[in-house]
């Protein structure tokens, strides 16, 4: 910042004086660069004739100032180069600071966003049962597919049922023909009631495993979904704490950054005292021309 004051001149100016500065000294260097210490002439051989080609200089007490004029000439340009250059970083980097630096130089903890938390699955459900409601749950689980496997349609004892009540129809049946003919016959290997019995009860035993399996089943479907709703309700409150928490400091940033970028574009650039006396004359130089 030792380029910049309240008092100064805008990065235009200083690249006007610059340039005439680099002129001017680009002059004076010119003109030093043929320096000469020799006077020179021509004449005839016969000595009628003669002419004056260049002088050389006649006093050298002005050349240690022009020399130091060139120098500071430079300073100044130098001076004023840097400063433009210094002004246009300050100017980017107020454009470009962040808002997570923003932040870190202010203390500021910028809230983090949320994740939703997952929601239970069955299995996670389960998992938290006790050692006998799991067991359970397993139980009649096991229990009402293996019965069901056996006595819903196309189950083993289903197929024996049915093939038992088609053969009291149809006892025998035969195969072939002629003296080849075979002739089945079918009796009842237990009576009807027996079967009946048998059924019916495997049907009861099915129908109350799976009506406390299914309890149990609501019970899991019931406690996902009160969590996925509980979780829900969480994240969207998450959400909108996050969302009201993270743009009052946006807001607070974009409101420093204006005024920070106002500022810092506003800063002048001023003239060591050293270099005030080449800057006027310069100026000066700059306004005649």
């Amino acid at each position: 910042m030792i380029f910049f004051g309240e008092n100064g001149i805008t990065d235009t100016k200083a690249n006007n004086i610059a340039d005439l500065a680099k002129l001017s000294y680009t002059d004076e260097e010119t003109e030093l660069s043929y320096i000469s210490f020799i006077n020179e002439k021509i004449e005839t051989i016969d000595g009628d004739k003669s002419k004056e080609l260049s002088y050389g200089i006649t006093q050298v007490s002005d050349i240690d100032g022009k020399i130091e004029h060139i120098g500071k000439l430079k300073s100044l340009c130098a001076w004023l180069r840097e400063a433009v250059a210094a002004h246009q970083r300050l100017i980017k980097e107020a454009k470009t600071y962040g808002i997570a630096q923003y932040c870190k130089d202010n203390g500021i903890k910028f809230p983090s966003e949320p994740i939703r938390e997952a929601t239970l699955s069955e299995n996670d459900v389960i998992a938290g049962f006790d050692v006998k409601k799991r067991n359970r749950y397993y139980y009649l689980e096991a229990q009402a597919a293996t019965i069901g496997e056996f006595i819903h349609k196309n189950g083993s004892i289903d197929l024996a049922r049915r093939d038992y009540y088609n053969k009291l129809k149809n006892p025998r049946r035969t195969s072939g023909t002629g003296l080849d003919t075979l002739i089945f016959t079918y009796s009842p290997s237990i009576e009807k009631e027996k079967i009946e019995d048998m059924f019916y009860e495997l049907q009861q035993k099915h129908a109350t495993y799976q009506s406390e399996l299914n309890q149990l089943k609501s019970e899991i479907k019931s406690r996902v979904m009160n969590d996925d709703i509980e979780k829900n309700k969480a994240y969207e409150d998450a959400v909108k704490a996050y969302t009201d928490e993270s743009s009052k400091i946006y807001s607070q940033f974009l409101s420093w950054q204006a005024e920070e970028l106002k500022r810092v574009t506003s800063l002048k650039i001023i003239i060591p005292n050293a270099l005030k006396e080449v800057y006027e004359k310069i100026t000066l130089k700059g306004k005649k021309n």
